[in-house]
């Protein structure tokens, strides 16, 4: 019964995910420089109830977000990758890019 009504709540949020993902790989940006993508993050997550502290260690882009239960137990951390990889073009500018899988990742 639990784990249903957990799958089922994970799915719901489905759709924000999607979006989300759809979000970070149509805007590509470098390390360190992912500033639309926080931005659209960190309000999707505020807009869904979390609490954001943006600049976590001291990085403008960095953030921890958190949801707290209404009953003491188990704490989960993720922690998500979605900068770009740079690609040099042959007239010299560098294009950020989603490639090989670096994309809106999470790791866990």
């Amino acid at each position: 019964m639990k784990d249903e009504r957990i799958l089922s709540a994970v799915e719901s949020k489905r759709g924000a995910a999607l979006a989300t993902h759809r979000f970070v790989h149509e805007h590509p940006e470098l390390s360190h420089a992912e500033y639309e993508c926080a931005g659209h993050i960190t309000s999707t997550l505020e807009s869904a109830g979390l609490e954001v502290e943006r600049g976590t260690a001291g990085m403008d882009t960095a953030f921890t977000a958190t949801v707290t239960g209404g009953r003491p137990g188990r704490s989960v951390g993720l922690v998500c990758l979605y900068d770009a990889v740079p690609v040099f073009r042959p007239d010299g500018t560098i294009e950020p890019v989603h490639s090989c899988g670096h994309d809106a990742n999470g790791k866990g």
